[in-house]
């Protein structure tokens, strides 16, 4: 008999500048980049810091992984084969 059941969930592995933030701060952070549609870390802080949030918030933003992010992450795109490229000078 074959093992039933689903595959492990990725788990996130949150940074080092995202646990020294208090849990308040961790849990508004996830609260409100959840709100916010699951932006990219680099947009989210970049967010964050035009509202004015303390430095230690966006350090913490850019340290935090999703896990509804990480579960809906597309892998490794393989190029393609047939694909025609432009002419790059190679004899």
């Amino acid at each position: 008999m074959g093992i039933v059941g689903y595959p492990p969930r990725n788990v996130p592995r949150h940074g080092p500048q995202f646990l020294s933030v208090c849990k308040e701060d961790r849990d508004w952070v996830k609260k409100v980049h959840h709100r916010m549609g699951h932006p990219d870390p680099s947009r989210f802080a970049q967010l964050l810091k035009s509202t004015h949030a303390a430095e230690h918030i966006v350090a913490g933003a850019l340290d935090f992984q999703c896990d509804a992010c990480l579960e809906t992450q597309k892998g490794f795109l393989p190029s393609r084969q047939a694909a025609i490229h432009a002419n790059l000078g190679f004899k």
